[in-house]
């Protein structure tokens, strides 16, 4: 919920990091459309490592239950469902 809400501009946070956002886009010369996708990418990657770290936890594959509790696909699912909101 507090991913959710920093990701609506129009929220004290949401605002702020949509600000510096921008801010970073510019200084690297990217278009601020390609900052959504790219953070999809991140939250994967962070997914692959969470889903290694449940697989040795577990000693093989993971319960289903664990992976639907994944924290990084949690945040994968919040910012597709925003990006599809724009």
């Amino acid at each position: 919920a507090s991913y959710r809400r920093g990701l609506d501009p129009s929220t004290v946070t949401g605002s702020a990091r949509r600000e510096c956002l921008v801010r970073y886009a510019a200084q690297l010369g990217l278009d601020p459309a390609a900052l959504g996708p790219l953070a999809l990418i991140t939250w994967l990657l962070h997914a692959r490592s969470e889903y290694r770290r449940f697989v040795a936890d577990a000693g093989g594959p993971p319960d289903p239950g664990v992976l639907r509790r994944s924290l990084f696909v949690g945040l994968w699912q919040e910012e597709l469902q925003y990006l599809g909101r724009l």
